[in-house]
């Protein structure tokens, strides 16, 4: 109830306030009230202000305390009366006990905090976005009794498994410098590092991950990822089928076959040399028909099926001894078949029949002179007999001259030409000598109609400076990609390097100060902006 007011009525005791039996009703009822509180009563013993959102003060007189029961409150301690006894926080029901601000705890039971409810949970947890922070010289964690965690050595040790949980669990090792090695070490139970797993930060490794184990009496790499794909030191067991050592693949299944097989249309390439030994063979075909090998003695290609062996190309087939430094038989695609004594041909096919290759030989006193056109003088042959004499071709008026032949032309000390035209001889030089400097001289290249798809020129227009350029037909016309001058190499379009590498090791180190030009900053290059 609220507060009850005796009523002492107006100045001079006119009798205008409450009754003496009303006013002592009203005191009586006042204290009953308090005595209820105070009692445990009527309001569950609780002291309380009605008034909403009172305080509630219980407060001393000078230097004395307050009692509450057994426990002692005096300025901010709160002490229990009794010897050895406990002091007990607890909040009502699912209540906690709540501390605002920082909690120090002089003296807490073998400095152990405990929760004090059957299998309940003990919590440490700061507030929004405040941390909790363990300090000490040693922390340990221990799970029923047990330790699992350690950091005695400046190292967190850690008794059995740990357990990552989240949509992607991950573990981030931070080097300080980029010349640091983190890693991932695993001991045997005696303490000794038994494998390794790093990463490597020195100079000229960018940052490759190796893997070590315990081998004889130390650890060694034994696996690198590096950025260009991975390495294996030793050997590289797969399905324990398949062993790759140093250059050496081995199948270690009984009478297996070992197979190279390339995705879809793809093919198996091999690079450098692909050596048998004796009597091992290549099988072509599915029954091996085709048998390429060496039986010790003699090298074999043999045919073990019933179709024909064929030696097939779009191009010439030759057989030659050595490096092709003596040709025995040349086949010409499209043209004749020769055969050669001693690198020196002797033989030859023709459309119209054969032709044996030997000395013709003219002993008379004038030129010798072949008609090519059944006598018709539209042109001629003309070989002269005497000593360094001239080997004439000419035209009679404005005829051109051909010169066809299905094999390959060589002048001067050439036995046998290796490309469609062959020249040997001292300081061997084509002229291509032009009649005017504004004219521009020049290789012209056709397709199969006769028209032409590319260009080498000499260019003799004013301010050129005779540069050399190159054309190529982009499907409409011919236009220059290419251009060599006195003083620089242009190209028109973008440059592309395939299958090798940019040297710039000797650019500039500093900025040259010319704008366009490249230099180098540590790893990297630059374009000076002037």
């Amino acid at each position: 109830m609220s507060r009850l007011i005796i009523d002492t009525g107006t100045l001079g005791n006119p009798a205008t306030g409450d009754t003496l039996r009303t006013a002592m009703g009203k005191i009586n009822d006042n204290f009953l009230e308090v005595y209820d509180d105070l009692a445990g009563a009527g309001l569950g013993g609780q002291l309380t202000n009605t008034t909403t959102n009172g305080n509630v003060i219980i407060q001393p007189n000078g230097t004395g305390i307050v009692e509450v029961d057994q426990l002692q409150i005096n300025g901010d301690n709160i002490t229990s009366l009794i010897t050895n006894g406990d002091l007990t926080l607890s909040g009502n029901g699912t209540g906690g006990v709540e501390v605002l601000g920082s909690f120090s705890a002089g003296s807490v039971v073998t400095n152990t905090i405990v929760s004090n409810g059957s299998n309940a949970t003990l919590n440490i947890d700061g507030s929004g976005t405040g941390k909790v922070i363990i300090d000490a010289a040693e922390v340990e964690i221990h799970h029923d009794g047990t330790k699992v965690l350690d950091t005695s050595t400046g190292l967190i040790d850690i008794t059995g498994s740990l357990f990552l949980t989240a949509a992607t669990p991950t573990i981030f090792l931070k080097r300080s410098d980029n010349a640091n090695q983190p890693a991932i070490t695993f001991k045997s139970s005696g303490g000794t590092d038994s494998a390794n797993i790093l990463m490597d930060g020195t100079s000229g490794t960018t940052n490759e991950l190796i893997f070590q184990t315990f081998a004889d009496s130390s650890l060694s790499e034994k696996f690198r990822v590096t950025t260009g794909g991975a390495k294996v030191t030793g050997t590289l067991n797969i399905d324990d089928g398949i062993t790759i050592t140093d250059n050496t693949i081995t199948t270690s299944a009984s009478n297996a076959n070992l197979e190279l097989t390339a995705a879809s249309s793809g093919t198996v390439k091999v690079i450098g040399n692909l050596t048998l030994d004796d009597s091992d063979e290549i099988k072509l075909g599915t029954s091996g028909d085709l048998r390429i090998f060496h039986n010790g003695s003699h090298s074999i290609v043999r045919e073990d099926g019933t179709g024909s062996l064929y030696l097939q190309s779009d191009n010439n087939v030759i057989l030659s001894k050595d490096t092709s430094t003596e040709i025995m038989v040349k086949g010409i695609a499209d043209g004749a078949v020769e055969l050669y004594h001693d690198n020196t041909k002797k033989f030859e096919t023709t459309a119209g029949g054969v032709s044996v290759v030997g000395a013709v030989t003219s002993t008379g006193a004038t030129d010798l002179t072949l008609n090519t056109n059944a006598g018709t003088d539209s042109g001629s042959i003309v070989i002269t007999d005497a000593a360094n004499g001239d080997i004439t071709v000419e035209t009679n008026g404005t005829g051109d001259i051909l010169l066809k032949a299905g094999g390959q032309v060589g002048i001067g000390t050439v036995s046998s030409p290796d490309t469609d035209l062959h020249i040997k001889k001292p300081n061997a030089v084509i002229t291509l000598q032009r009649t005017a400097d504004a004219n521009q001289p020049g290789i012209d290249f056709q397709q199969s109609g006769g028209n032409v798809r590319a260009e080498l020129r000499m260019d003799g227009t004013s301010g050129t400076s005779n540069e050399v350029f190159v054309k190529t037909h982009d499907g409409s016309s011919l236009a220059e990609r290419f251009r060599v001058g006195h003083t620089k190499t242009s190209v028109a379009g973008h440059l592309e390097v395939s299958g090798a590498q940019v040297d710039f090791t000797a650019l500039p180190t500093s900025d040259p100060g010319v704008a366009g030009r490249l230099f180098r900053s540590g790893n990297d290059v630059k374009i000076s902006t002037g």
